[in-house]
């Protein structure tokens, strides 16, 4: 029976809930509280981050939501060590009946809705409950995403969860320290994991398949689609229609050049550091300046764009995050591996500004 949207995302949650798990760790004499883990299929197999049992890894335990504590084995040949990866594979001699389907996300996914489930700060007495976070994508880096839903140590090992495909598409990894980005964490990706255990593909698709089933069949209604309309003799095809609003396309016939034009490309050539462009609405401010960047780029000029409505609170917090941040936004457009927090000339006890600077004429 459809249920509203709402609703399907509770539910959602609590299988999430019911598929993690609490990883333990043998320190000396005692079992210490590791982190985060969740089942992957119905014979006992499940994830949670390597860096959590790697000290001890012949003496790990593993705490269901339901039925108490298991002595768990981890699967060397299937895990992925380097924390690049940072993925354990553990089982347990016991059959969950909550597991979860695991998948890829891309570029086209940046901003997109997340949820995590995890116990961060588990080691605390009176912290026992699981919880559950929500945050989006932010971007990409290698194999892992950056994304707002990591809570710090204990939540490492959990699952996050990707609306929009149904699919857990990272396993939390690591943090960054405050002072760097607040609020703000990493998630391994989970192609290295089927690469490496090749049978675990169509496990997967099993699981995915019935996790499917069994949400599309409560998923909100969709509009009826409209009824099939005749057949008729195929027409020669109108031109495209030029958007209302915006920027005009660099090719249409309606664009009118001005002398503000000739002044643009002069100011581009002569290589001016500022070029202002100022005048009331609609008067073509935009379509001016996608020409000039084209024509830069025709040119064999590099082009760099920001966009400061794409930064998350976090990484306006003060001068020191909002100048890596601008710096990784950057660097992404040119493919650098040397990010803002990688370049060693970034001193703490620089100005911003001035460090920002220094990394720009550096590696940009």
């Amino acid at each position: 029976m459809p249920i509203t949207t709402e609703q399907l995302k509770k539910q959602i949650h609590r299988e999430l809930t019911d598929a993690s798990v609490k990883i333990f760790e043998k320190v000396g004499k005692n079992y210490e509280f590791r982190g985060t883990g969740f089942f992957i299929t119905p014979d006992g197999y499940l994830l949670t981050a390597y860096h959590c049992v790697g000290e001890s890894p012949d003496d790990i335990v593993v705490k269901t939501h339901f039925d108490g504590q298991f002595k768990a084995v981890l699967d060397q040949q299937k895990s992925l060590r380097d924390l690049e990866y940072d993925i354990a594979v553990l089982k347990i001699d016991y059959k969950p009946n909550h597991y979860l389907p695991l998948g890829s996300v891309a570029e086209q996914h940046k901003t997109d809705q997340l949820v995590t489930t995890g116990y961060p700060a588990g080691e605390i007495a009176d912290n026992q409950e699981i919880g559950i976070y929500f945050g989006t994508i932010s971007r990409f880096r290698g194999n892992k995403i950056e994304m707002d839903a990591a809570k710090g140590p204990g939540h490492s090992g959990g699952p996050v969860y990707h609306y929009r495909t149904h699919q857990v598409i990272g396993l939390i990894s690591a943090g960054y320290k405050p002072e760097i980005i607040f609020n703000a964490g990493l998630a391994v990706r989970f192609d290295p994991l089927f690469k490496k255990w090749r049978e675990f593909e169509q496990i997967n698709q099993l699981v995915a398949k019935a996790w499917r089933k069994r949400f599309q069949e409560k998923s909100p209604c969709p509009k009826k689609p409209l009824p099939p309309q005749k057949t008729t003799s195929p027409k020669k095809p109108l031109p495209p229609i030029e958007p209302c609003g915006g920027a005009m396309p660099l090719d249409s016939k309606f664009y009118v050049e001005r002398q503000v034009d000739q002044n643009f490309q002069t100011a581009i050539q002569r290589r001016d550091s500022i070029v202002l462009l100022k005048g009331p609405r609609q008067v073509g401010k935009t379509s001016l300046l996608a020409r000039g960047l084209q024509k830069a780029r025709e040119a064999g000029v590099i082009v760099l764009l920001t966009d400061f409505q794409k930064l998350i609170d976090a990484q306006l917090q003060n001068l020191e995050t909002f100048f890596i941040a601008l710096g990784e936004m950057l660097a992404d457009q040119v493919n650098s591996d040397v990010y803002p927090e990688d370049f060693k000339k970034w001193r703490p006890n620089r100005a911003p500004n001035l460090n920002f600077d220094l990394y720009f004429k550096s590696e940009i």
